[in-house]
């Protein structure tokens, strides 16, 4: 008897942002090569997928996390048993305004990941906790603060932009700051 591939997928969008995110399960099914116009953050919850970006191979786990530039070809499926995932689909406007806000010095080009797949069970954890809250409903602007703090987070690490000092970001931070002065 064959197994029958499952594919269970739920999309919702951030109430404040309105950053597509997805919750899925993959088992037996696999994702034929596509492309976005967003980048992709991802983690795995639950077991071990099969995936190329770019045409490199990779094996995410739990505990690491994905990383997809705007038109990256990529695929996807689960190694041996099922998986369980989340992503988030932020826009390129989005992670570079994210991006300027946050950085210590002004940006010189377009902001790119550099690896598609790391081990961060810190960002991993940051990421799946920040798109539960989104996923709840919890406080709006709570859920939006920790995805966007999640996304500044590996925009440091994965996508050489220097954060700047706390306090001393531009943007909304830097304005209420200004304005308490």
């Amino acid at each position: 008897m064959t197994r029958q591939a499952i594919s269970k997928i739920d999309y919702f969008t951030s109430a404040a942002s309105g950053v597509e995110l997805l919750l899925g399960r993959l088992d037996g099914y696999q994702y034929s090569s596509h492309l976005h116009d967003t980048f992709i953050v991802a983690a795995l919850s639950h077991g071990v997928g099969v995936l190329s970006i770019g045409g490199r191979p990779y094996s995410p786990r739990v505990a690491q996390l994905i990383f997809c530039n705007p038109f990256e070809v990529h695929d996807g499926a689960a190694r041996g048993g099922g998986l369980s995932y989340r992503a988030s689909y932020p826009s390129e406007p989005l992670i570079h305004r994210i991006a300027v806000e946050s950085a210590a010095a002004p940006l010189r080009g377009a902001v790119r990941f550099t690896e598609p797949v790391v081990d961060d069970p810190v960002g991993a954890a940051m990421f799946l906790k920040a798109h539960e809250s989104s996923r709840r409903g919890e406080c709006t602007l709570e859920a939006e603060e920790r995805l966007f703090k999640t996304y500044a987070y590996c925009l440091s690490r994965y996508a050489g932009v220097r954060l700047a000092e706390s306090g001393q970001e531009d943007g909304p931070h830097r304005s209420c700051r200004d304005a308490a002065v």
